[in-house]
C-alpha cells in the first residue's frame, strides 16, 4: 500500500472529523450527539489502525518521507 492510503487519508479524515468540535463548542450545532459519535468513532478507527498496522505505517513513512 502507498503512503497516502496509510497516512494521508486517515490524517485528513481525523482532521475533518475534529473540525466538528468548533460548532459544538460555540453551541451552533443543534444536534451535537451525531457529531460527537462520529468524532469518537473516527478516533477509535484511527487508533485501531495505528495499533494493528503500526509497523506498516512506520515502513511507509520511512520509505516515502525518508525518516
Amino acid at each position: 500500500m502507498d503512503l497516502h492510503e496509510y497516512i494521508l487519508y486517515p490524517a485528513f479524515d481525523v482532521l475533518m472529523s475534529l473540525l466538528q468540535i468548533i460548532p459544538i463548542a460555540h453551541g451552533t450545532n443543534p444536534m451535537p450527539a451525531p457529531a460527537v459519535l462520529c468524532i469518537a468513532l473516527m478516533l477509535i478507527l484511527v487508533s485501531g489502525l495505528i495499533i494493528f498496522r503500526g509497523r506498516m505505517l512506520r515502513e511507509a513513512a520511512e520509505k516515502y518521507l525518508h525518516i
